[in-house]
């Protein structure tokens, strides 16, 4: 609706302007929105969400913009393939609550300790000069996972499913980079035979080839 778009829209404006502890109240007071702050709260914390619309929208998004940047780089590429980078990686969002779904103690690498937050897979899509977050995960501990009842899937899990989901745009050549965490002999397999994609990642020294 109409009212849930204005909230979203304040939502994610609070999330970027802010800079500080993203509680509601700040979010909702950073971007001087006018409705009341109850119907706010309400929204965020109540109102029902469907993960499958979302991301349907969410994707028609970000392919407009990105076949617009193909149309660019198809005039220069004359006929050849024009080159597109799925990038891989974690990253952990630092919590201080303890009651989200989820938290759970990570190591982190900027902190060079464990700290409280949820760690998220992800994927950038590089394309030219264009960015686009193109797909996220919760990874969630086996022991957490054991606890409740979910089936557990590690990060190299998570990564390959992301990759099986993505869909290449019409001529073009897919890169898949990651770090040398994520190179294991059945990630590479997903990647080069399974999806027929290329892939560039650093190695362990201990890796045999």
């Amino acid at each position: 609706s109409k009212p849930q778009l204005a909230h979203f829209r304040v939502y994610l404006l609070g999330l970027i302007l802010y800079v500080g502890v993203h509680w509601l109240s700040r979010l909702h007071e950073s971007v001087g929105h006018s409705k009341d702050y109850t119907t706010f709260t309400r929204f965020v914390s109540e109102a029902p969400w469907s993960h499958h619309e979302l991301e349907v929208e969410w994707r028609g998004y970000l392919n407009r913009h990105a076949r617009r940047v193909l149309a660019s780089l198809r005039r220069r590429a004359k006929g050849k393939e024009v080159p597109v980078y799925l990038l891989i990686d974690d990253t952990l969002n630092p919590k201080r609550g303890k009651r989200m779904d989820w938290v759970g103690r990570h190591y982190s690498h900027s902190e060079k300790q464990v700290v409280n937050g949820h760690c998220m897979v992800s994927a950038m899509l590089v394309i030219g000069d264009l960015i686009l977050p193109w797909a996220f995960a919760l990874y969630k501990k086996k022991i957490d996972c054991l606890e409740t009842g979910v089936a557990f899937y590690s990060k190299l899990d998570l990564a390959a499913k992301i990759v099986r989901q993505y869909q290449p745009l019409p001529e073009t050549k897919v890169y898949v980079l990651m770090d040398r965490w994520y190179t294991s002999n059945n990630f590479l397999k997903t990647i080069v035979k399974e999806r027929g994609f290329e892939a560039l990642f650093a190695l362990k020294s201990n890796r045999k080839l």
